[in-house]
């Protein structure tokens, strides 16, 4: 059973608070206020803090409950003892945290050079981070259009950084050492100091998701989570990385629900819920999900723009151009609302003013993967292949676990006929959606064209695996391909699956008819021989029925003479 308290969050939210992790305070906050009233209004352990300025344990202790730790007497001396020690730094942390308030990143971290409690040490290296990722920034955007651009904003100092972090054992600090550590490439490194850092201090949803950037997938993640705590927090990551990694497997549905039962009012569980929903592509249960989102808090951005996706799939051009006004309304600047916007002319086919909308959302955020995709994804409308793969490639060095952005470039290059290099991008992309069935066709089409036909029929069988059931193209290529082949039986095999498929959906009869044709011959030929059973034979003689019965049919005279010889 989950089991959490609200004094125990309020304490987090403070922790966040003073240290200036503002977007963990404020999810906090919500995690908080989704609890049912009874349970935030009732008394509890208002002593037992969040955290304390203790050295961060190597493991779980024996006093970690599933809703928080639980201090000991002795937990609650020392946290005492460490609040009198640094009790005459007080009044420059909180000038120091007004500084920070009003983005004057370089005199926080001036005002507390000498300062050496764990908050103080805690916002000055933080401090000092945000002040060099601005000028990383800054010094990005002034080489705009110049070759020598790099795809991302490096920051020069983050070495510098690393090194004043080292020998840690504050959990605040653990988490800025892991994020460091990942912007140097030292995933592994990273993923120790997070691990440790989420142990000691379970509250930190920054330091979370941090650590779903290290995992690649879904293997790396399951090696891991025995190292975390047993935390309401771990069981709201797992749902976390399985949205991250387009992986969402039935127990992640089951403990979703589940996190909602205990957060009744939570609109980031009930986000997590529609995006677990959409990559299942349970669309309308997605859209119901957000529509529910949206009427609790009308002006929630997070997660806006997959929405727009999942109405643009669904072709709903009126709720999305509804959307799109009502959210420019509120901030035309911000990348979300651009990516929607981009996503609304998008599925009107203005291709040019849908590439303006995504070319904003990437400069206001140089990381907005999806922005990246999608721009790419215009400019193959556009037929400009060149500019396409300049985004997915920003795409992919945003993050290289995406499929989305493998798959782009596997696009853009076959557009050029340079098949071999698209072979290798859409292999990248299967690699890590391996049931994307959208991938699977491409590399197949990609095979037929270096005449490679036995490479294209696995890669169609493969997608036939992940396909829905009523999708007759894939078996027609499969039938048409071993037709190619000669391979007649296995032809046959599955231009009857195709007729079967038809005819159980209601398809019009010219989409299955040359296959009910394919499948009749064939059964008179080797029917005699035993090859054709009794009721493969009288299949193949209802398919031929069924076209001569059919108005209009250009293979109902073909069929009519096939039913008189049999």
């Amino acid at each position: 059973m989950i089991n959490v308290q609200a004094a125990q969050l309020r304490a987090a939210i403070q922790d966040c608070t003073d240290r200036r992790l503002g977007e963990t305070a404020k999810w906090l906050s919500e995690l908080l206020l989704s609890l049912p009233a009874d349970q935030r209004h009732a008394s509890g352990s208002a002593t037992a803090p969040a955290f304390h300025s203790t050295p961060a344990r190597n493991r779980v202790s024996d006093s970690f409950q599933l809703g928080g730790l639980v201090p000991s007497a002795s937990d609650v001396a020392l946290m005492d003892a460490a609040v009198d020690e640094f009790k005459d730094e007080e009044d420059v942390l909180l000038v120091a945290q007004h500084y920070f308030d009003a983005r004057e990143f370089e005199r926080c971290a001036y005002k507390l050079r000498e300062c050496k409690g764990p908050k103080s040490r805690f916002l000055a290296t933080y401090a000092s981070y945000l002040s060099a990722e601005r000028q990383a920034l800054n010094a990005w955007h002034a080489l705009e259009g110049k070759r020598d651009q790099p795809p991302t904003p490096i920051n020069q100092q983050k070495h510098a950084l690393l090194a004043s972090t080292n020998g840690t054992s504050d959990p605040f600090l653990l988490f800025l050492r892991g994020l460091l550590l990942y912007r140097a490439n030292q995933r592994a490194e990273a993923t120790a100091a997070l691990i440790t850092s989420v142990t000691a201090y379970p509250w930190n949803w920054a330091a979370w998701l941090q650590l779903c950037a290290c995992f690649s997938d879904r293997k790396e993640w399951d090696e891991a989570q025995h190292l975390l705590p047993d935390h309401v927090m771990k069981r709201i990551f797992t749902i976390r990385v399985a949205v991250e990694l387009q992986a969402p497997i039935d127990t992640d549905v089951a403990l979703v629900d589940d996190l909602i039962g205990v957060f009744p009012d939570s609109l980031y569980l009930l986000s997590q819920k529609a995006l677990v929903a959409y990559h299942q592509r349970d669309y309308e249960l997605a859209e119901r999900v957000f529509d529910k989102v949206l009427a609790l808090d009308p002006y929630r951005m997070e997660n806006v723009d997959v929405y727009t996706n999942i109405l643009y799939v669904m072709d709903k051009r009126i709720k999305l151009s509804k959307l799109a006004h009502e959210f420019m309304k509120l901030d035309q600047n911000s990348p979300e609302v651009c990516y929607l916007v981009g996503n609304h002319y998008s599925l009107r086919a203005e291709h040019e003013k849908a590439v303006k909308y995504f070319r904003r959302a990437v400069q206001l955020d140089p990381s907005y993967l999806s922005a990246w995709t999608l721009l790419g994804h215009e400019y193959l409308e556009m037929k400009n292949s060149h500019a396409a793969i300049e985004a997915y490639r920003r795409a992919v060095d945003v993050n290289r676990k995406d499929f989305r952005g493998w798959y782009g470039l596997g696009q853009a290059y076959e557009l050029l006929n340079m098949h071999q290099y698209s072979l290798h991008y859409y292999q990248r992309a299967t690699a890590l959606g391996p049931y994307e069935v959208r991938i699977w066709k491409a590399m197949g089409v990609c095979y037929q064209d270096l005449n490679k036909p036995r490479e294209a029929i696995m890669c169609y069988r493969r997608a036939l695996l992940c396909a829905t059931p009523s999708d007759l193209y894939l078996h027609l290529k499969i039938a048409s391909l071993y037709e190619f082949l000669e391979e007649k039986a296995h032809a046959a095999a599955y231009h009857r699956a195709a007729v079967e498929l038809g005819t159980r959906e209601g398809r019009p009869v010219g989409e299955w008819s040359k296959s009910a044709l394919y499948a009749a011959r064939f059964a008179m030929s080797f029917g005699a021989g035993g090859v054709v059973d009794e009721a493969e034979m009288r299949m193949a003689k209802e398919g031929l029925e069924r076209i001569v019965a059919s108005s209009g049919s250009e293979d109902a005279p073909a069929a009519r003479d096939l039913l008189q010889a049999f």
